[in-house]
């Protein structure tokens, strides 16, 4: 699978099409994982990727909240919990500054980093929030996008955010 992705990645950006990358999946289906695989091949490649990583917290087989990780510096924050404060999402708290981390990293990366990742498009940005100011502007620029995002939410992504042509590599495992 990450032979896949990264063949992928690689076509578009030898070709410099600049169609988005969808990395879909269920909850739990190993998008991130598989991401950070790519993340480090490329790298490895002498590749310079940008954008940020959401990594999954869990304690006792439970979900307790996920970090963000800017993939160019390193840098890793705390994104959102189970516990305040925060700003309450569903189950979860999303931790003071943690948006702005994050959009501050895909923003920076845009056009000194390729390709550029953001982990991930849910609810909060298909209501314009979130991550939803750097998503835009990725997606109007050259950089290749690479979109992680849940199957349910692939007809709402697009249309939001206008876009007629991607590629997606679906994600089938589970974090069981």
């Amino acid at each position: 699978m990450a032979d896949d992705l990264l063949r992928l990645v690689l076509d578009h950006l030898r070709s410099r099409t600049t169609c988005p990358i969808f990395v879909s999946g269920a909850v739990g289906a190993g998008k991130t994982r598989l991401s950070q695989k790519v993340v480090d091949r490329l790298k490895n490649s002498h590749y310079q990727p940008g954008g940020v990583l959401s990594p999954r917290l869990m304690e006792s087989g439970l979900t307790v909240g996920y970090d963000v990780i800017n993939i160019a510096t390193g840098n890793r924050r705390s994104f959102v919990r189970s516990h305040p404060p925060g700003k309450n999402v569903g189950r979860f708290f999303i931790k003071p500054g943690a948006i702005e981390f994050a959009n501050q990293a895909i923003s920076d990366a845009i056009g000194q980093f390729d390709p550029v990742f953001v982990d991930e498009v849910g609810r909060l940005e298909l209501s314009s929030d979130g991550l939803a100011p750097s998503v835009e502007e990725l997606l109007s620029s050259q950089s290749q996008a690479i979109i992680l995002v849940r199957d349910e939410f692939i007809s709402d992504l697009r249309e939001v955010f206008g876009i007629r042509e991607y590629d997606d590599v679906r994600v089938e495992g589970s974090s069981g």
